[in-house]
């Protein structure tokens, strides 16, 4: 075979083997239960009874993660993160949202404060990357 030939040949697999997966994968929104298509079913769908709206539960809903890690700063005059002086409960809540945190300690930083940073970090299970810069 010519390299034209099968050029050809493994693009025409491809874009079939790519519509088969299409075909496969999509979801489909036909009444499967005889129900009529079309304006009639728009028709009907004013005497049905409305979808139920969730309710709230008693707890308090968490945002949604945002994507990537938090970046934290430690040095020996503040705690910062993503630029912003923050406390040690803030900093760790934020990370947590967000999934994972990136914690440069300076050299001069205060132990006590990495200590308790790493700490609450670890205990409220966000994954942590400890750097020096």
């Amino acid at each position: 075979m010519s390299n034209a030939t099968t050029a050809a040949l493994a693009l025409a697999l491809g874009a079939g083997a790519g519509f088969a997966v299409y075909h496969l994968t999509r979801d489909d929104k036909k009444p499967d239960d005889g129900a009529p298509t079309g304006s009639a079913a728009a028709d009907t769908s004013a005497t049905t009874a409305p979808p139920a709206v969730p309710t709230r539960s008693g707890t308090t809903a968490t945002p949604p993660r945002m994507p990537g890690a938090c970046s934290l700063k430690l040095d020996k005059n503040a705690l910062t993160l993503e630029g912003e002086r923050v406390d040690v409960a803030t900093a760790v809540a934020r990370c947590k949202v967000a999934g994972r945190a990136e914690l440069a300690v300076a050299s001069d930083a205060p132990l006590a404060v990495n200590r308790e940073l790493y700490g609450a970090l670890l205990a409220a299970g966000v994954p942590t990357v400890v750097k020096t810069p």
